[in-house]
């Protein structure tokens, strides 16, 4: 569900010189790249903040997965969604906070990010959507199946209830994870709005959200809400409150003290992986998730801007971390049918068949980013750049050779 550090990920570029317009465009953007984000010339990447991002896309994987595996090994891994909501913020105020940009720009390149990704795993959804449909075993009819296709396909929720399975009144059935990108969605736009940019503003959002979060974790218990029409509202305050605390946290630039930076990224994983992990007991479960959503995670993430892994883990880190979004967004229908295929059909044990979708999962993202994503997003790009009045290549690419003389400075 979240992007890179920096727009440099999203596309490379033709090897022949640019012409003296984009050259001209270039200028430009160098200028305004160079005035609006202090990591170009600071030389920060967040290699710390990838790591979460693939922990916390893999628990989640992991998580619904306890219909392979026969068993709950993460319980509390539906707290990742507030992580990857936080981590969201932290990134968009750190790539576009002063870069001048229109909404319609704005809009198009998070468009650009987040859809192709997200039509692969929804197009996943609708096959086994019609597959399950044509084995009799769905409650939805056809025409139920299309519309929701089409309102899915447009980052709309759909208006039925469940039409296959799952939870009744899902707001996205054929793909369940997508609850959380169509909030994305909307905070985005807001993002780019006179919203973020008074501070007051974001801290009544803030306080506001918390107090529909502990609201809903007195009523239902947990904060494993937000996907269902019942507790819509319940998904505003989640993306409300981790978003704007993310966008706080950058703008607010605390410094580490010494000690901070000398532990590296894996005490900070640790508890991650901890608090996802943790059996809990159902009357505490409601204060164990605030906690982590209000306290925890904030810290966590804010320490993990402070930190850096070694240099032989910064590539594996950035790799995974690429990768999470893809993880996140076609996880649920590769899933659902991996259980059916080898559940149903083939009787494989429980515990080899979650083991190793799991990691077959990491391993097909990687190779999506790499073979699919990346592409994509390059070609589309380089497409919608003259069309909005900007030089997307130039900007880029100019980050892009930055990134290269680091990593060049740094092996």
């Amino acid at each position: 569900m979240l992007e890179p550090r920096n727009v440099a990920q999203n596309a490379a570029y033709p090897p022949h010189s640019p012409s003296k317009e984009i050259n001209a465009c270039a200028v430009n953007g160098l200028n305004q790249l160079r005035r609006a984000d202090w990591s170009v010339q600071g030389r920060q990447s967040f290699y710390t903040l990838d790591a979460m991002r693939a922990i916390a896309a893999t628990a989640i994987v992991v998580l619904h997965s306890r219909l392979l595996f026969d068993a709950q090994w993460a319980p509390n891994a539906y707290l990742a969604v507030d992580l990857f909501f936080l981590l969201s913020g932290f990134i968009l105020a750190h790539v576009y906070d002063g870069r001048g940009m229109t909404t319609r720009q704005f809009i198009t390149l998070r468009a650009i990010r987040l859809y192709p990704l997200y039509a692969l795993g929804l197009f996943f959804a609708i096959i086994q959507a019609a597959a399950v449909l044509g084995l009799g075993h769905s409650r939805a009819t056809g025409i139920e199946d299309i519309i929701s296709s089409a309102l899915n396909a447009a980052f709309l929720p759909s208006p039925f209830p469940s039409t296959y399975g799952g939870y009744f009144s899902d707001l996205f059935p054929l793909n369940g994870a997508s609850w959380s990108l169509f909030f994305e969605v909307l905070i985005n736009i807001a993002f780019c709005t006179a919203v973020f940019k008074r501070s007051s503003v974001m801290k009544a959002i803030v306080i506001g959200s918390a107090f529909i979060l502990i609201t809903s974790a007195l009523e239902n218990g947990n904060l494993d809400t937000g996907g269902q029409w019942n507790r819509f509202l319940d998904g505003f305050a989640r993306v409300g409150y981790s978003f704007t605390v993310g966008v706080l946290i950058r703008r607010a630039r605390f410094s580490a003290p010494p000690w901070l930076k000398r532990i590296g990224p894996w005490p900070l994983l640790t508890i991650l992986v901890g608090v996802w992990i943790t059996p809990i007991s159902a009357n505490w479960r409601g204060a164990y998730d605030l906690t982590f959503v209000l306290l925890i995670s904030p810290a966590v993430v804010w320490a993990g801007t402070q930190v850096q892994p070694q240099l032989y883990f910064r590539p594996l880190f950035s790799t995974l971390g690429g990768a999470s979004y893809g993880i996140y967004a076609m996880h649920l229908p590769l899933m659902f049918a991996t259980a059916f295929l080898g559940l149903k059909i083939l009787h494989v044990p429980g515990w080899f068949l979650g083991t190793g979708f799991v990691i077959c999962m990491m391993l097909f993202a990687v190779w999506l980013d790499r073979v699919y994503d990346k592409p994509i997003r390059r070609t589309l790009a380089n497409w919608a750049g003259p069309k909005l009045g900007m030089s997307v290549s130039a900007q880029q690419k100019y980050i892009e050779a930055i990134i290269r003389r680091d990593r060049a400075r740094i092996q």
